[in-house]
Formats: C-alpha cells, sequence, structure tokens
C-alpha cells in the first residue's frame, strides 16, 4: 500500500554504507520511522529531502507497521542551522522533544505547526535562542495535554494577574492572599512570578503559534520565563535530553 505524507525529518540512523532509516513527525501519524534505500547516493533526487530538519513530502509504501521512501520532495529546508552551534543544538533539542512526545497526545497537527515555526523563528526571523526555547517549551506542554493554569488562583478563584506563586509540578497558582493555605511539599519546585511573567505565560500558551515569538520582557523577568518553562515542560514529561546538556554547554 502507497500512502502520501508531509513530514519533519527529525534524525537519521545510518545502516551500511547505503541504507538508513529516518524519523518522520507527521501531522497524520505522528512519528514514524522509515527505511530509506541508496540514501548516500549523490545522484538520487531524494537525497535532500530525507535529511534532518527538513520538512518535505514523502510518498511511503507500507507494509504492516514497516514504511520505506518511494519518492519525496523539499518542501522547507532549515540547513542554515548548521551554521552555528549554539543554534543547531537548540533545534537538536526541540526536534528530539517534539519526537519523544509525539507518542503522548493526539493534537499532532499542531505538535508538527509548533515545531516547524520554532525552527522557522530560530531561521528565518532570527529569534534569539533562549526565547524561542521558553515558548517551544511552554506551548508544547499545552500541545501535549500539560497546560497550567494561569487564569485564577487555585484556592480561592481570584484573578493572579498582580502576581502569583507557580507550582510547577501541579500546574496551578495561588494567589499571596493564599500563600498560607497550601501544605508545604518538599518536592514541589515553585517561582514567585511577576505579573510580567504570567502575562507573558498567558501569551505563550493562548497566542498563535505563527506570531507566539513576538513579546518581549526586562532581563531579569525573562530568565524567570526561562527558567520556569524549562522545568515545567521537563517535570511534565519526566525525561532529560543529551541536546539540552550541548545547548546549555555552549551558552
Amino acid at each position: 500500500m502507497e500512502i502520501s505524507v508531509q513530514g519533519l525529518v527529525i534524525d537519521e540512523t545510518r545502516l551500511g554504507d547505503n541504507k538508513k532509516y529516518i524519523r518522520i513527525l507527521t501531522d497524520p501519524f505522528g512519528c514514524i520511522s522509515v527505511v530509506v534505500h541508496g540514501a548516500n547516493n549523490i545522484k538520487s533526487r531524494n537525497l535532500a529531502p530525507v535529511r534532518p530538519f527538513t520538512y518535505s513530502s514523502f510518498i511511503l509504501t507500507q507494509r504492516k507497521d514497516t514504511y520505506t521512501l518511494k519518492e519525496a520532495a523539499v518542501i522547507k529546508s532549515f540547513f542554515t542551522l548548521g551554521s552555528e552551534p549554539k543554534v543547531l543544538a537548540l533545534a537538536s533539542y526541540i526536534v528530539s522533544v517534539a519526537g519523544y512526545v509525539s507518542a503522548q497526545g493526539d493534537d499532532t497537527d499542531k505538535l508538527l505547526s509548533l515545531t516547524l515555526n520554532s525552527l522557522y523563528a530560530l531561521t528565518d526571523l532570527k529569534k534569539p535562542c533562549e526565547i524561542v526555547k521558553a515558548v517551544f517549551e511552554l506551548k508544547c506542554a499545552s500541545v501535549i495535554g500539560f497546560a497550567p493554569a494561569l487564569i485564577a488562583c487555585s484556592i480561592c478563584s481570584s484573578d493572579i494577574e498582580g502576581g502569583a506563586i507557580f507550582y510547577v509540578n501541579g500546574g496551578d497558582a495561588i494567589c499571596q492572599s493564599c500563600k498560607d493555605k497550601r501544605p508545604p511539599n518538599e518536592y514541589e519546585i515553585t517561582y514567585q512570578l511577576t505579573p510580567s511573567v504570567i502575562s507573558a505565560m498567558r501569551y505563550i500558551e493562548y497566542s498563535d503559534v505563527k506570531k507566539v515569538f513576538s513579546f518581549t520582557l526586562p532581563q531579569e523577568e525573562m530568565e524567570t520565563l526561562y527558567e520556569v518553562c524549562e522545568k515545567y515542560l521537563t517535570a511534565h514529561i519526566e525525561t532529560t535530553f543529551p541536546a539540552l546538556k550541548v545547548y546549555k554547554s555552549l551558552l
């Protein structure tokens, strides 16, 4: 059986001199593994479309759970990612997360869109790595079903736009008036969020993915946002990624 899909190549595993597996993040099927024959043939018209960080259209043959590449064509290549080590490391982290969480949620169309727009923000829009990383992490958590509750205090239901204590593991926030009403938990990670950080997190959560990278904060509050978004995602997907360690080593 033949199927046609569009997807982002997130990584590859070489098998011998002229064969490899690629993993493709697709809309209808999530993340799938595809066998590519003639992978190193410089005359092959399929050479460019199957490179990592390439968004392509694919015609695949499917036998049971095995997919084999028949034809492919480039839609958008993010080849410029390799020109700067920090950007490449962040992109590797982004696609690693996307590949991992694609099995945890049903909205693979939103996940693919978020991943593609994050890479576009790095390459074409030249957005700062830190902003792209924070946006991707918080938006990714929301897409796979771990959206934080940032509208009202989880105890008294009052608005928290004036500032709040954010509970990373619980994914909720409480106002200053209720801070003594929640029993302490030594395992809970908490952050004191300013009104500006809360506003930024709300903006990330609810904005269209094509516009979500356009915001600013004072540097100190930006640093809080960066840390909160990373802690929040990693706490809820409960894993770490080698690419994140590489990215941090380049800061």
